[in-house]
């Protein structure tokens, strides 16, 4: 199983070279986002000017599992924030995946810097 982060979703919905680098690692087990991620991907798409690219978009958003944001999550994300000057939305994957033993994919470098927070994390080169 594995937490997808925004800027894979971002790149598997263009599917780019790095999008498509991600479907090859992400075939081999299935894949799960927050609410929040789907947020993120749709305020992108928006920045683009992408009304015209919301019918490719809205089908593959539908189609991705979501993960629940427990309270536990929430308590360690603020943690997790505070201690690594991380973005919250940052900081809730990375809580995620530490509770719940699903590993995080990423092409962020934010999180290289990120140690010892329990998070299995997976770059994808852009």
């Amino acid at each position: 199983m594995y937490l997808v982060d925004t800027n894979v979703l971002v790149e598997l919905s263009k599917n780019s070279p790095a999008g498509r680098r991600a479907a090859g690692l992400l075939s081999a087990g299935s894949f799960r986002t927050t609410i929040i991620n789907i947020s993120e991907m749709f305020k992108w798409l928006e920045k683009q000017g992408g009304e015209s690219d919301l019918g490719a978009v809205l089908p593959f958003a539908k189609s991705i599992g979501l993960q629940e944001i427990t309270f536990d999550d929430a308590m360690l994300a603020g943690k997790l924030s505070t201690k690594h000057r991380l973005y919250l939305v940052d900081a809730i994957m990375l809580a995620v995946s530490a509770n719940h033993n699903i590993a995080l994919v990423t092409m962020d470098a934010d999180f290289e810097r990120v140690k010892g927070t329990g998070a299995r994390v997976v770059f994808i080169k852009k």
